[in-house]
């Protein structure tokens, strides 16, 4: 009983922090060994040197940064879609009609996410789809018309569009070309016997015609 004693005697003296600055052992009147912090009468005891205390300092990491977890705003990826070719009021020369749009995005198209390149001629927007950044056009018909690129979703709703573009489309003339299959009266063929319109030309199988005379 007397050693738990003085147990609990030694940790109620040592536990507290630097207020016990110092601690002695000494004996009282009965024979019983005390541990105090204060000085033993009498000189019945001794200071005993105790080991410094030792510290921890914890290390306090500092508090990451919160992220961004919002996914981008396709539209805000998409900076600018122009039009560069054909450019706007210029002539476009084909026999066929063949016309091809040639544009730029400034921003890669985000075709994992099933974004694609659509385009509208004369404000009805074509059935065709694509990736790339031109698109040709078959069988325009002769005159003025326009343009409009634009980059729509899988439900083909419209993200980013393009500007507004005019040109005139021009091929040669059906007048001035010959029939497929019809023989070409206005010009004379070496080594036929063809009448020319107006002259005195020869008949085939006959006697040559002389105006006013006889055959």
């Amino acid at each position: 009983m007397q050693r738990l004693l003085i147990s609990f005697a030694v940790l109620s003296l040592i536990m507290p922090s630097a207020a016990s600055a110092k601690l002695y052992k000494c004996e009282n009147d009965k024979g019983e060994v005390i541990y105090t912090d204060q000085a033993c009468q009498e000189g019945k005891g001794k200071e005993l040197k105790l080991a410094p205390f030792s510290t921890y300092k914890p290390n306090i990491l500092p508090v990451p940064a919160a992220t961004n977890t919002e996914q981008p705003d396709p539209v805000a990826s998409y900076k600018s879609l122009e039009i560069v070719s054909p450019e706007n009021d210029k002539l476009v020369f084909s026999n066929t009609g063949t016309v091809t749009v040639a544009f730029k995005l400034d921003g890669p198209l985000l075709s994992l996410k099933g974004h694609k390149f659509a385009i509208a001629l004369d404000g009805k927007r074509l059935k065709s789809r694509g990736v790339t950044n031109q698109i040709r056009l078959d069988r325009v018909e002769r005159g003025t018309h326009t343009l409009q690129v634009f980059v729509v979703d899988t439900e083909d709703k419209t993200i980013k569009s393009s500007n507004l573009v005019s040109f005139h489309m021009q091929g040669r003339s059906r007048l001035n070309s010959p029939t497929p299959g019809k023989q070409d009266l206005t010009k004379t063929i070496p080594g036929s016997s063809n009448t020319i319109p107006g002259g005195a030309g020869t008949i085939p199988g006959g006697s040559p015609n002389i105006p006013g005379g006889k055959r």
